[in-house]
């Protein structure tokens, strides 16, 4: 009895023993993986094929559009049919019209529409009706131009632009521009008999471009400045055609 109960003993002792064994390697082989042979570091990241990326928002800044808005308005279509107060948008650094008709929308290509108009509401609750018209450039292309004031044949007009400038930023330098932007910007020109006449450069280079022999006289003998838009609308007013 007492062989008995020492056997005994010794065999609950060697299961005890055992399991702790089992229970300490099943612990080792849990923790082995998380020894770390040396740190991996930014550079060493590419040998998995893995870049970083910027978490900075990446998006369009500003719109092609004209004053980032829908007008209301009427556009002349090239063979002379008129859709007429149609909400739409001018994009201008495509030179095409997004129009709601009924309800659809529809981009008009420059070769569809000869000009329009854009209405638009003044903060003093005043309408006002912006004129464009399209003209053709010495290039061959044509552009829209919108009418400030005429006097039948000879307009001042503005030249309207949206640059699209690419974004140029540098993630390792964390230099540069991260976003793809629009660029507006306008400058005056003349349009005389349907010629779009650039106002840059000396005023005997803008004269030299008018084909107009009787305007140029006119403009010489006054000595007008043609880099003036008020000397510009006075000779609109005092030019006999």
């Amino acid at each position: 009895m007492g062989i008995s109960i020492v056997n005994r003993v010794f065999f609950i002792l060697a299961i005890t023993l055992c399991s702790l064994a089992l229970v300490g390697q099943d612990t080792v082989n849990q923790t082995a993986w998380r020894t770390n042979p040396g740190a991996i570091t930014n550079a060493q990241m590419s040998v998995y094929g893995i870049n970083p990326f910027s978490t900075r928002v990446f998006a369009t800044e500003g719109t092609p559009y004209l004053d980032d808005m829908w007008f209301t308005g009427d556009v002349k279509l090239y063979d002379g049919k008129l859709l007429d107060d149609i909400p739409f948008m001018y994009d201008i650094a495509n030179e095409t019209l997004v129009i709601n008709l009924e309800g659809e929308y529809y981009t008009l290509p420059n070769s569809v529409f000869t000009q329009f108009s854009a209405m638009q509401i003044t903060d003093k609750g005043f309408r006002n009706i912006r004129n464009f018209i399209r003209i053709a450039n010495p290039d061959n292309t044509s552009n829209y131009y919108e009418i400030i004031q005429s006097n039948g044949t000879i307009s001042l007009a503005l030249d309207h632009e949206a640059k699209f400038i690419k974004a140029n930023y540098n993630t390792a330098l964390d230099v540069g521009s991260p976003n793809d932007k629009y660029v507006k910007d306008q400058e005056h020109v003349m349009i005389i008999n349907g010629q779009l006449i650039k106002l840059k450069g000396s005023n005997k280079k803008i004269l030299s471009q008018i084909e107009d022999q009787n305007l140029r006289s006119f403009i010489k003998e006054n000595k007008i400045n043609l880099k003036d838009n008020e000397q510009i609308v006075d000779m609109m007013k005092n030019y006999k055609i």
